[in-house]
């Protein structure tokens, strides 16, 4: 199958790369990359050792450093993108190939995954998941995995991705582009009493700028599944081949998208988040069963990573679950952050959802 993900907000894939003000230039609203390698080679001696001495100051700015000299951005840049953001610091890099941004299939298929796993979930996987997180930590975290891995994998011995029956489910990365647009993030932290604030440090707050694929991009990636009866009777799969039927998939990803989306509503009608509940009350109505929605990449959140939302319908169990997870967490909310993007200094909407579309 050949799919079509168009992107109704930025989608942001790290590739763990940063880049800070000393490897890019700004003209207008353009953000230029810079090869520093060969930025250093066209310098004549005396701009070298300056360049070399600059580069130990922590507020060090390239554009202010190539001020008067005679360099062309044509012959350093390595690729430029659309600033939508104010002058960044610090930008997280989107993952590319030959310079061209791409959405990776593996992240496609972890959330494909997720919205399987999410349509699985019974009643009686409630209760052993609760009775499991009664267990110590360290027999917990085994027995959950080996839980999850059951869903997936046959009857055999050793579970595995080898004998999972999602190893049939082949999905490509998508083409590349080049049009790049690094936009401004920042984390709102929802209170008790139902206000919000922006996350800060050291009192100030902290902003986030990432290179992402923009809004209304529209990226190819294919599907398919290679099902083989030899093998699946090996792996002791039995029905399970029903799971990776394309059209249950698509069912699947419009049927977690359309929970999600509804929790996210009474999030932000909850906590008086009229930006948020604008944004979702519109993209409700875009995801069909035909065509649905998709959330990918950073600041997709907990949510809608894990079957977490499923755990929240049982609150005994769901606080179970917050009180197992390492790091801080809230009884009146959890999770109780949204990363959103900023426009013209007022949020706007959150990252990381796609529309997908057969081709």
């Amino acid at each position: 199958m050949k799919l079509i993900i168009s992107t109704l907000t930025p989608i942001h894939i790290g590739s763990g790369g940063k880049y800070s003000a000393a490897e890019f230039l700004i003209k207008g609203n353009q953000l230029y990359r810079v090869d520093i390698n060969k930025l250093f080679g066209m310098l004549d001696e005396r701009s070298k050792e300056d360049f070399i001495i600059q580069l130990e100051e922590p507020y060090f700015q390239l554009g202010s450093f190539l001020r008067g000299k005679n360099i062309e951005i044509s012959r350093i840049k390595r690729y430029s993108c659309n600033l939508k953001a104010g002058y960044p610091a610090e930008i997280n890099e989107h993952v590319k190939t030959n310079g061209g941004a791409f959405i990776p299939g593996s992240s496609i298929k972890g959330s494909i995954r997720t919205a399987i796993l999410y349509n699985l979930i019974e009643k009686k996987d409630i209760d052993r998941i609760s009775k499991m997180l009664d267990l110590k930590y360290w027999q917990r975290d085994r027995e959950v995995q080996k839980f999850i891995d059951n869903f997936f994998s046959g009857k055999t011995k050793e579970l595995s991705s080898y004998s999972s029956f999602l190893r049939f489910l082949q999905i490509t990365d998508t083409n590349t582009i080049s049009n790049v647009s690094v936009y401004s993030i920042k984390v709102a932290n929802v209170e008790r009493g139902g206000g919000v604030t922006w996350y800060k440090r050291r009192g100030r707050e902290v902003t986030l700028f990432n290179e992402t694929i923009d809004v209304n991009e529209n990226l190819g990636v294919e599907i398919s599944e290679h099902y083989n009866p030899n093998i699946y009777k090996d792996l002791r799969l039995g029905e399970k081949e029903r799971l990776i039927n394309l059209d249950k998939i698509i069912e699947d990803v419009y049927i977690f998208s359309a929970d999600l989306i509804e929790h996210e509503l009474e999030f932000a009608e909850k906590y008086h988040m009229d930006f948020l509940k604008n944004f979702y009350e519109q993209l409700k109505s875009k995801n069909t069963k035909d065509s649905p929605l998709l959330r990918l990449g950073h600041g997709s959140g907990y949510l809608a990573t894990t079957i977490g939302l499923k755990l929240k319908r049982y609150p005994n169990v769901f606080e179970k679950v917050r009180r197992s997870l390492r790091g801080k967490s809230y009884p009146y909310e959890f999770p109780k952050t949204r990363k959103i993007v900023f426009e013209n200094g007022k949020p706007s909407y959150p990252l990381g959802w796609v529309k997908i579309y057969r081709k």
